[in-house]
């Protein structure tokens, strides 16, 4: 059974809409989706349904695309031909599901900055150090700083959690 069969034989075509309906398993407020045969995902990943259908019935997506629903069928309408295409370039070109909310682009944005940090040069804890930080007056975060070590590795130092011989 193709994938395509597979859509088929879980869609009601509305005579008035002319809307696919999908009778499917499909939790509320989720698109529609399946685990795609290899005629559509060669890992047998789920992807949605209105997507494979518009792959197997109009032809490719163009890169960083979105489908659009301007029909009154509602997130359970399947059919390809109720949908437009929408370039977004703000998109990733193997993105499947729908465009980033603005709190995902925004935690995005914190993640790549902090990527693009440099990497924190800590001071290796010798003997000397070691004893210096446990004779030391203050908190974790001062003495990492007047050191160079790490405030963590301060704090289980203090605790007798770590010993340099």
């Amino acid at each position: 059974m193709t994938t395509l069969d597979r859509i088929y034989a879980k869609i009601k075509i509305d005579p008035v809409s002319a809307c696919w309906m999908w009778q499917g398993a499909c939790k509320p407020g989720i698109v529609p989706s399946i685990s795609g045969g290899h005629d559509v995902s060669p890992h047998h990943r789920t992807i949605y349904v209105v997507i494979i259908a518009y792959r197997l019935l109009r032809g490719p997506l163009p890169d960083k695309a979105r489908l659009l629903q301007p029909c009154e069928g509602g997130i359970r309408c399947v059919n390809p031909y109720h949908r437009t295409v929408k370039i977004c370039p703000g998109m990733h070109t193997r993105r499947y599901a729908p465009p980033t909310t603005s709190s995902e682009s925004r935690r995005q944005t914190e993640i790549d900055s902090i990527r693009s940090r440099p990497e924190p040069k800590y001071t290796p804890v010798t003997p000397e150090l070691h004893a210096r930080i446990r004779k030391s007056e203050g908190s974790s975060v001062e003495i990492g700083r007047k050191t160079g070590v790490a405030y963590t590795t301060v704090a289980r130092i203090r605790r007798s959690k770590i010993t340099v011989w």
